[in-house]
């Protein structure tokens, strides 16, 4: 099971992208209309509700105090009531009787009791407060609780970064919440509106004075007269909904129509949805909205929703010329469309056109298409009624709005729909992603032949609403039609009788094939026109064989959630667009030959998955269990299974309770557990409260020791992870143990002789170690220590050059002494050769010494730029086969502005610092044939070296991976870059930029690595974005592994077909291509106006992607920080992220 999981880097990512909404759709908002209720599209992770992740994320922090530290911020951060800060508050209870929280404390409280309270206060960033008990509180109590919880706290905000409040306007408490960050609100009421409410009117007329950065309001309760006023005194609004019946607001029709026209002098108020604001049933149409009287103007106004009477939309839509309105959302409170009435004896209803005209829908749109409505992409009209109909030639006046993405007309049907008609739609409306239009099908409808239309000209279409004729007989080119990759959401309206089975199967065959990201088919509505109870309905048979091989738990959920006439997906209101917590970004340090999606994943979200599962069934946890006992991050989960055995936070250290000595039979868990554990984690997290002197031995895990014979604690034991400060350490040496990390939490200031006393039992405790990193102080024995290690193979040092026991002398005859060791393959001395006072040791002087490491294959070391030769020249006869150097200064030729005139010197005319050519030339020597990977970092993105320089490499040709970082090269052509292909048919990795003044590859060098490097993963190389004088682009082969592709400069303007054309080229010559990047900001920037090339060209290719992903992938791969590290390998798979986990 463990070796099938393969879990890399647990400690990578504790939680990595965890998304929850904030708030489902409250019950206590009774919306008429819900906005979000008919989704442009729908993913599988909406079948997981808020609610469930929060759940799990609760579960898992219980499981571990490292999932707990990570998890307590989003936890915190989101909660939906105060009972969880009121219960931090000493001697605070709730009354159920009375619906209130009291403090049962004969004295006032302090502030030392309220510093749990304001700790946690201050995490919470979204809050939810409602009264469930309403009914049963006293009118106008005030509890007393919170005014002594003020004054501890001088009268500061109870939750100072509340970002987003919901609260009841019966609560007493809500003015104790308001603070100047909170950014939205959201008052409801969740009475029956029938009794007075003067709470949420008391509410609002605060908020000009304590909340006046306020950006959403969310008003569901009985306002004031005055309460319009303080609303219009919130400059900063953005987004403002009123949602209450008509009877709550405060003025006459005259009232709400003036402020109507007030609310213009909102400067940022962006959507408005006014809801029952202009409805009046006793004046259909308000003199205020007659010709003539009025014209409204929103300065920044992007979306209406309102409900109204038939004729408002068009009296509101004449009054708003002018304005930039990118969304309208009319809502009917009476049928809004023409009735067809049966005039006919023999029951053929007359059409529309011939009945009487009630409402001009065709009026309506006319003025929706006209040149003030350009900037419109979303429409939404609903009638109300599903046997409402209008005319196919209405729409025509909105097919001139060509930026149009969501239409949607809810259940209205629409007659006179053809496949010529959505022909003109899709081909009018390229970004459409949303297309609700029914028909009336008894007068015809579109065939399947329409689909065509949308896949050639929507390709990012991503529902579809649209009554079909359910025959595929006459699309013979049905096989030609190009898939639509992104539509998620197919549904009809009217479910036509009986069709044949061998029909059913050509149609589910068809729909599979051009709709492959489609999740859910459904049908919206019982039929109009039901057939005989007896005869199966068409979609309904052909929805069925698209969902019988999906999962059935999956299928109920998805059908649950379509059910006819209840198609509700919304989040509801939202109070913080979503709660995201990345515990840490990659230790970018290493550059990776190629990337997969399964990097995405992080392993803790794969181990939090597998407890997951553990805990729901019994045979799954029988399967788990070994892979989670395998590796554990703390002693604790061991130490839990014996009786007594408690953990003392104060001094940090574990003892036992128990009166009498522990007893074998006292251990039997905790030993059958600690057989199953091979890798562990053991830190102090608190170090700083150790009582001193330090190394104190907690007399627990000698006991335990004792009963187990002097055995090791952990028998089997492969990995282990230690902090230096830990005194316990010693009981977990064992000689199965082959890996090491020895760290220090601390800031290095004091000393430390813990990682000193460890390092010295390894000889006698763990002679079998093969792998040892340390990143603690040192003492001079040590090193001897280290050196009888004879099975080590993997040595890393990692700590500044201080923390070195010994002198430069010293240093350098560890590093000759390291000779000895036979085994070793791998040697990271980090700064074990830098010495700032004197750069180059006589010990590096040529013909003082040359070193003969027998087996080594990996070498990583930092130092100043002289020093890369010098090792090198010191290392002949060597098999190394990997060479990393990290320059602590300019290890490359600078080209330098000599003239005065702005054009750079050549780096070949500049004086020489170190010359790279040299140190090229010694590895491509004779004793570096078996050399596959060089990385050289030279920390300076303006380095430049020749191309010329290169050449000794290409003797080499087994290279696979060369990396020279962010250092540029002046003279690689196409030429060369054929060279280098054809020189190196194993290349898996190339990252060689280019100084691109001087000129660069064009894009034809991919047809050298296509045609001589198939296994290429990763391309880093500056190219020129231009292919016009390229033809023979569509012969190159695919080069099938290449996941990564990035540019260092980005130059300036480039056409727009030519941004097509290489996209397409790059498509089709990297099929396997996840993420082309930019790894920076261009060194010469153009002008701010002026798009940068291939920065247009990547976003062309990744914009069918999906978009959550592509939003990891750049959070990943941002400019400057690519960082992708591995970390510290801990076996198994297992890689911990020193850096970002220990804060060294």
């Amino acid at each position: 099971m463990e070796t099938a999981l393969r879990l890399p880097d647990v400690l990578d990512l504790i939680v990595q992208n965890f998304r929850v909404r904030p708030l489902d759709r409250p019950t206590l908002v009774a919306k008429k209309h819900d906005y979000s209720r008919h989704p442009v599209h729908f993913s599988r992770d909406d079948l997981v509700s808020s609610k469930e992740k929060m759940h799990n994320l609760y579960r898992l922090a219980l499981t571990n105090r490292a999932f707990s530290q990570a998890a307590l911020p989003v936890l915190w951060s989101f909660i939906q009531s105060m009972e969880p800060l009121l219960k931090l508050v000493p001697g605070t209870v709730y009354s159920p009787a009375t619906g209130i929280w009291f403090s049962t404390r004969l004295r006032p409280l302090c502030e030392e009791d309220v510093r749990w309270f304001e700790a946690a206060a201050r995490k919470v960033k979204h809050l939810i407060v409602t009264d469930r008990r309403r009914k049963t509180v006293p009118s106008g109590f005030q509890p007393r609780v919170f005014s002594e919880i003020s004054r501890c706290l001088g009268n500061r905000p109870f939750v100072p970064f509340l970002r987003s409040l919901l609260v009841d306007e019966s609560c007493d408490y809500a003015s104790f919440l308001f603070t100047d960050t909170l950014k939205k609100l959201v008052i409801v009421c969740k009475g029956d509106g029938v009794g007075p409410e003067s709470q949420g009117q008391n509410l609002i007329a605060l908020l000009p004075a304590r909340v006046p950065l306020l950006e959403e309001l969310f008003v569901a309760c009985r306002l004031s007269p005055s309460n319009l006023q303080d609303i219009l005194k919130l400059e900063h609004l953005r987004k403002l909904t009123f949602d209450f019946r008509k009877y709550f607001w405060p003025v006459d029709e005259a009232g709400r129509y003036q402020f109507f026209k007030d609310l213009e002098r909102l400067p940022k108020l962006r959507e408005l949805d006014v809801g029952s604001m202009l409805l009046d049933y006793r004046n259909r149409i308000s003199p205020l909205l007659e010709p003539g009287l009025v014209t409204y103007h929103f300065q920044a106004l992007e979306r209406l929703v309102f409900d109204g009477l038939p004729d408002y939309l068009i009296k509101i839509l004449l009054r708003l010329r002018g304005t930039g309105l990118k969304s309208i959302v009319f809502w009917s409170e009476r049928d809004a469309w023409d009735h067809g009435e049966d005039e006919e004896e023999d029951g053929v209803p007359i059409l529309p056109e011939e009945a009487e005209e009630k409402f001009s829908v065709g009026k309506a749109l006319s003025i929706v298409g006209e040149q003030h409505f350009k900037t419109l992409t979303t429409l939404e009209i609903d009638a109300s009624d599903n046997t409402a109909t209008f005319r196919a030639l209405d729409l025509e006046p909105l097919l001139r709005i060509a930026g149009m993405q969501n239409l949607d007309f809810h259940s209205a049907r629409n007659t006179g729909i053809d496949d010529e008609f959505v022909l003109k739609m899709a081909s009018s409306w390229p970004q459409l992603e949303l297309l609700r239009l029914f028909s009336d099908t008894r007068f015809g409808c579109p065939t399947l032949a329409s689909v065509q239309a949308f896949a050639r000209h929507c390709p990012n279409l991503r529902r579809l609403s649209l009554d079909m004729d359910p025959k595929i007989v006459q699309l013979d080119e049905c096989k030609t039609i190009p898939p639509l990759q992104h539509l998620t959401l197919f549904s009809v309206l009217d479910d036509p009788g009986l069709i044949q089975d061998d029909e059913v199967t050509a149609i589910a065959r068809f729909l599979s094939g051009c709709f492959p990201a489609l999740i859910f088919p459904f049908v919206e509505r019982s039929t109009a026109y039901p057939p005989k109870p007896s005869g199966p309905r068409a979609w309904t048979t052909v929805f069925k064989r698209l969902l019988q091989d999906r999962d059935a738990r999956e299928v109920k959920k998805l059908t649950g959630i379509f059910r006819p006439g209840t198609i509700q997906i919304g989040s509801g209101i939202d109070l913080g667009g979503g709660l995201v917590l990345i515990a840490n970004k990659h230790d970018y340090s290493w550059h990776p030959a190629h990337f997969s999606r399964d990097d995405l994943v992080s392993s803790k979200e794969k181990m939090q998955t597998l407890y997951r599962l553990a805990l729901t069934n019994r045979a799954l946890s029988q399967a788990a269990l070994p892979v989670l006992w395998s590796f554990i991050q703390s002693i604790e989960p061991l130490l839990k299974l014996v009786p007594g055995t408690v953990y003392c936070p104060a001094y940090g250290v574990w003892f036992s309770t128990q009166r009498r000595p522990l007893r074998k039979e006292d251990l039997q868990w905790f030993e059958a557990a600690a057989r199953k554990v091979k890798y562990l984690i053991v830190t102090k997290t608190q170090r700083k409260s150790l009582p001193s002197p330090s190394g104190i031995q907690p007399r627990v895990f000698s006991e335990i020791s004792r009963c187990l014979g002097n055995r090791p604690i952990v028998p089997f034991l492969r990995s282990l992870l230690v902090d230096e400060s830990c005194d316990y350490v010693s009981f977990l040496f064992t000689d199965t143990l082959r890996k090491l990390v020895i760290v220090c939490t601390g800031d290095g200031a004091e000393p430390e002789g813990r990682g000193q006393n460890l390092i010295a039992l390894l000889p006698v405790r763990v002679p079998l170690l093969e792998e040892l990193f340390v990143a603690c102080r040192l003492s001079p024995s040590n090193l001897q220590d280290i050196l009888k290690l004879e099975h080590l193979r993997k040595l890393t040092f990692d700590f500044d050059e201080c923390f070195w026991p010994v002198d430069e002398a010293g240093r350098y005859q560890f590093f000759k002494d390291l000779e000895r060791l036979p085994k070793l393959r791998e040697l990271d001395v980090g700064s074990m050769l830098l010495d700032y006072r004197n750069r180059i040791s006589p010990l590096l002087e040529p013909g003082l010494v040359t070193y003969h490491f027998q087996a080594l294959e990996r070498l990583v070391f930092d130092g100043l730029p002289d020093y890369l030769m010098k090792i090198l020249l010191r290392l002949r006869g060597t098999g190394l086969k990997s060479i990393v150097y990290w320059s602590k200064d300019n290890a490359w030729d600078y080209c330098e502005d000599n003239d005065g005139d702005g054009v750079p010197v050549l780096p070949e005319e500049a004086e020489e610092k170190f010359s790279v050519g040299k140190a090229l030339s010694i590895i491509g020597e004779q004793h570096f044939k078996t050399l596959t990977t060089l990385e050289i970092d030279a920390f300076d993105n303006t380095a430049t070296f020749r191309a010329l320089d290169l050449e000794p490499l290409l003797r080499i040709p087994g290279m696979q991976n060369l990396d020279f970082h962010s250092a540029r090269n002046a003279g690689i052509d196409d030429e060369f870059v054929l060279k280098m292909a054809s020189s190196w048919p194993q290349l898996e990795l190339l990252r060689l930029f280019s100084d691109t003044r001087f000129g660069c590859p064009t894009l034809a060098s991919v047809q050298a690595f296509a045609r001589h490097c198939p296994n290429l993963r990763r391309l880093s190389l500056d190219m020129d974005p231009k292919i016009g004088e390229f033809d023979d682009c569509e012969t190159i082969p695919p080069l099938q592994h290449l996941t990564l592709f990035s540019v260092l400069d980005d130059p300036g303007r480039i056409q727009d077909e030519e941004v097509a054309a290489i996209a397409r080229f790059l498509s089709g010559c990297f099929p396997a291509l996840i993420f082309p990047f930019v790894e920076r900001s261009t060194a010469y920037r153009p002008k701010p106006s002026a798009p940068r090339a291939w920065t247009t060209v990547f976003k062309r290719l990744l914009q069918d992607r999906d978009a959550g992903e592509v939003k990891k992938l750049t959070g990943i791969f941002r400019p400057n920080t690519i960082q992708i590290g591995s970390g510290i390998d801990l076996g198994g798979g297992l890689v911990l992220n020193l850096i970002l986990e220990f804060d060294i």
